[in-house]
């Protein structure tokens, strides 16, 4: 007599634990202060209220953004690279 329950679904739920990660770190979206930092300074300034942030500084977010999402998809400094994804996420959420 069989078990009711396999082994199959337990790797299937690994990877679709995995797969939702990952695809947080693409929609976070850094590269638009690289690609268009004039739009990610209208963005910050309207949604944020972030007033008179220059170029230099929108691609420094950009960049603070980049390796977060790069230690997050690699899975590094899991406490805090998943506790900023968060914070971001609630911030934009909540603007």
């Amino acid at each position: 007599m069989t078990s009711p329950i396999s082994v199959e679904p337990v790797r299937h739920l690994s990877l679709s634990l995995l797969l939702p990660g990952r695809g947080i770190a693409i929609v976070i979206q850094a590269e638009d202060k690289f690609v268009n930092p004039g739009h990610g300074q209208a963005v910050l300034e309207h949604f944020y209220g972030m007033v008179g942030m220059t170029f230099s500084m929108v691609s420094l977010i950009g960049v603070v953004q980049a390796v977060n999402v790069t230690v997050f998809a690699i899975g590094l400094l899991k406490t805090w690279s998943h506790g900023i994804v968060l914070v971001i996420h609630g911030v934009k959420t909540l603007a």
